[in-house]
């Protein structure tokens, strides 16, 4: 309980940190952060723009004002389309979470069983094949293999959609509309996943215990799921939660190049059509998000393995 009251303090440090880098983005703006946002806009327009991001104020209560319309969900109005950026991206969220999820099981499933296999057959021929196949996936980046997926998969034998589309009926139109975006993004983590459970996983079957228990009979599957998966798992974790910065800077492009209207469209479109204060609230909902998914994993991390919950209590 301690640990988990000291991270949450640290949580709660860092994201106050997030904030105020987030909310320093439009006054950091060279000039008056109202010409730059609405460039055309009317004296009255501007000094109302001043008004409701608060640059008519102190710097320190520019940042309360704005931190408490954060905590009651108001991010900000987008002074282009005048749209709330909550709405907006309340639309491109679910979009991206989507394909993050997607990729993310994608390559958990394909990695586990292959780290797996290769450490128990580290040496052979069929490990020498799965490494050097993922040593090549790791060296190519996530936009050429979705163009190499998009061509072969996609324009040349018409496996699946090469268009994002508007609409998709049931479970198997969702898996073919999300295949390619999400496939581009899981092989490279899938690489390193494998790596790194491979090689947790062959110093595993060195143990004492792992020798006792092929001494008592239990069969290969039983050892290598049950008793050597586990203890191999630490880094794999660990990778999975700092993967999701990759996954989402990945993820930008391909929403991008997919045209997926979902938070990298969303961003992108920000930057190019200056819509600032958008941008900000885009940075701060992804930037809060990062940093909740590794405190997530770091209590997992503890409550897994227990030599580190009791390693951190008695300090």
């Amino acid at each position: 309980m301690r640990m988990i009251v000291t991270k949450l303090i640290q949580l709660v440090v860092v994201l106050l940190v997030v904030s105020f880098l987030s909310f320093m983005l439009i006054n950091l703006l060279p000039g008056d952060p109202a010409e730059v946002i609405i460039p055309f806009g009317t004296p009255q327009a501007r000094a109302q723009l001043r008004h409701d991001i608060g640059t008519d104020k102190p710097l320190p209560q520019q940042y309360a004002h704005w931190l408490n319309n954060v905590l009651h969900g108001n991010l900000g109005q987008d002074y282009q389309t005048h749209q709330q950026a909550s709405t907006i991206i309340g639309q491109a969220l679910p979009k991206s979470l989507q394909l993050l999820l997607y990729a993310e099981v994608l390559a958990l499933l394909i990695a586990i069983p292959l780290g797996v296999f290769s450490a128990y057959r580290a040496g052979s021929v069929p490990d020498r094949i799965a490494n050097l196949t993922v040593f090549g996936l790791l060296s190519v980046p996530d936009f050429i293999l979705l163009f190499l997926l998009t061509y072969y998969l996609g324009v040349k034998n018409r496996v699946f959609p090469v268009i994002y589309p508007t609409n998709t009926s049931g479970a198997s139109g969702w898996f073919k509309a999300w295949f390619l975006p999400a496939a581009s993004l899981a092989a490279g983590q899938l690489a390193v996943y494998m790596r790194l459970l491979r090689t947790d996983m062959i110093a595993t079957l060195q143990e004492d215990y792992i020798t006792m228990a092929k001494s008592k009979g239990l069969t290969n599957g039983r050892i290598l799921w049950r008793h050597a998966l586990r203890p191999s798992s630490f880094s794999l974790l660990t990778a999975t939660g700092l993967s999701v910065g990759a996954l989402i800077g990945g993820a930008f492009i391909v929403e991008v190049i997919y045209s997926i209207p979902g938070m990298g469209l969303t961003l992108f479109n920000a930057i190019s059509q200056r819509q600032y204060v958008l941008l900000q609230a885009c940075v701060l909902v992804i930037a809060v998000g990062y940093v909740l998914i590794n405190f997530v994993v770091d209590i997992l991390y503890s409550v897994l393995d227990p030599r580190i919950r009791h390693a951190r209590a008695a300090a």
